[in-house]
């Protein structure tokens, strides 16, 4: 994710998003991304101010669904649970009318049935615009259009759809395995 974003130079190839190649010196654009990062920032704010900052009076719960995740206006920044957090950070990304988002492990802190709430919303929320979700959830991939599997030398093991994937790619396939025991 920091060579996506041009945090860090490549060792080889190149990453371009828009036609626009993405470097180290930053000569891209990133108006136009909003991030969730894996981890992410903590403020003793109000839950308002933690997702708008200096926006916080354009957030309004209805549009993030905050009372339906326990994010009510009672809630102040200091007792909020890891999920709660994490929810928080997620609706700090939705928050900004980006096309391109990038949301690094965005259900890792939450329970199954927050975790498929969250995933119903991003993909209602963010339907038209372009969505780069880096999991190890393989839920999560079975709803994706694309899936780019990282091998553990970091190296591309195989793209095509949850579908292909399973059918094709071994990584995938161990992966998809590891899971489905738990549910055994």
């Amino acid at each position: 994710m920091k060579c996506l974003l041009g945090l860090y130079p490549l060792k080889s190839g190149s990453i371009s998003y828009d036609k626009v190649l993405v470097s180290a010196e930053r000569d891209c654009d990133y108006s136009n991304i909003s991030v969730m990062p894996h981890e992410f920032g903590r403020y003793c704010l109000t839950v308002a101010e933690n997702i708008g900052f200096d926006e916080a009076d354009s957030v309004h719960p209805e549009n993030f669904s905050l009372e339906n995740w326990f994010l009510g206006k009672e809630y102040g920044g200091q007792e909020l649970s890891g999920g709660q957090w994490q929810r928080v950070a997620l609706y700090r990304c939705l928050h900004k009318d980006a096309e391109f988002y990038v949301l690094d492990e965005p259900t890792a802190y939450l329970d199954p049935s927050h975790e498929a709430e969250a995933v119903a919303e991003i993909l209602e929320q963010l339907k038209d615009k372009t969505v780069l979700i880096i999991t190890h959830r393989i839920g999560i991939c079975r709803l994706m259009d694309q899936v780019i599997v990282m091998d553990k030398n970091h190296k591309i093991a195989g793209t095509g759809s949850h579908e292909e994937l399973s059918q094709t790619c071994p990584v995938y396939q161990k992966l998809y395995e590891s899971q489905a025991e738990w549910y055994r």
